[in-house]
């Protein structure tokens, strides 16, 4: 127990902030760059209309400032954002954290990064959707359901089926989404559904052989996660650096335009004059970010004791601290 009866040191020593650290944003530099990611997603949820988005619903932002200036912590605050649950599907990246740096330890970090919940939120709004059309006699949505004649006979019910399905106590035919679903998505969407609901989401990973493969599974997660939950899909990358392997990633996302995407890269000022170095065209996509943030001045006095107090308004509000 700490003092005043904190069970968390409102100031810990971390060298790098963990999601619980992150909660609480102090700084009006870092406040700053908050609302500049903020107005960014809100900008191109309003951009993204109907049921598909396109190549021109892709947005890029840098953050970048020196070692401890924050950059890690402001990422990981926007992650954990009660506000942007209904908006976002982000997965978070550390690159250093990543070993091999190659393509499949990169693939391997991102579908990590996708929160179980994401996984079941998803696999629920797929099965509903599967269930609509078995109601209104789509050709093989029941199929979907093992639901034949003798179901419709004895009176039993779709919505049990959808519902055994997501409790995992059906099996679904997975086979007869092919000929439900082959006009409204692709072929590569239609293969991740599959995995979805067979509980082999982060398996995906063993299907991939090449770079183009990737950023084809990458596109396809997002345009679902937009077609069934109606939120942007944001990648965090943190520890952006002049890798090889990273530099050949970043530029496919970028050239990609992924839809309904958000690419956040994150890196120091000496990493960027590297990447320049080892990689202009890809320098020249960093330059043209929608988005440029930069951490500069957010160690002063001023900006550490802002931080100190947001903690100190955090952890009063839980009674703790008494402010007058």
């Amino acid at each position: 127990m700490y003092p005043y009866n904190l069970e968390q040191n409102p100031y810990p020593s971390n060298p790098t902030p963990t999601i619980i650290d992150a909660k609480i944003l102090g700084g009006k530099r870092h406040k700053e760059a908050k609302a500049a990611v903020l107005s960014c997603i809100e900008d191109l949820c309003q951009k993204v209309s109907g049921i598909t988005a396109t190549g021109k619903d892709f947005r890029v932002i840098t953050i970048i400032q020196d070692v401890g200036s924050g950059k890690t912590h402001l990422s990981l605050h926007i992650r954990g954002l009660n506000e942007l649950s209904d908006k976002t599907i982000i997965t978070y990246i550390d690159l250093s954290q990543v070993s091999p740096r190659d393509m499949h330890s990169v693939y391997r970090a991102i579908l990590a990064g996708f929160t179980e919940n994401y996984v079941k939120e998803i696999k629920r709004s797929i099965v509903s959707y599967l269930k609509d059309k078995a109601e209104h006699n789509i050709k093989d949505a029941n199929k979907f359901f093992n639901f034949g004649i003798l179901d419709s006979i004895r009176r039993k019910s779709i919505v049990k089926r959808a519902e055994e399905i997501l409790n995992e106590k059906l099996v679904p035919n997975c086979s007869a989404i092919d000929t439900v679903l082959k006009d409204e998505f692709s072929h590569t969407e239609i293969f991740i559904i599959k995995l979805i609901l067979e509980g082999k989401f982060r398996e995906d990973l063993y299907n991939v052989s090449t770079l183009e493969e990737m950023i084809i599974r990458v596109s396809a997660i997002a345009t679902l996660s937009w077609k069934f939950l109606r939120r942007l899909t944001i990648l965090q990358i943190d520890e952006f650096d002049s890798d090889k392997e990273s530099l050949h990633f970043v530029k496919a996302v970028i050239n990609a335009h992924l839809p309904s995407t958000i690419l956040m890269l994150v890196m120091t000022p000496s990493s960027y004059e590297e990447i320049r170095r080892e990689n202009a065209s890809v320098f020249d996509r960093l330059e043209k970010a929608n988005y440029k943030i930069d951490l500069a001045g957010s160690n002063t006095l001023e900006e550490v004791l802002d931080i100190l107090l947001e903690y100190i308004r955090y952890f009063g509000n839980k009674k703790n601290f008494y402010i007058r």
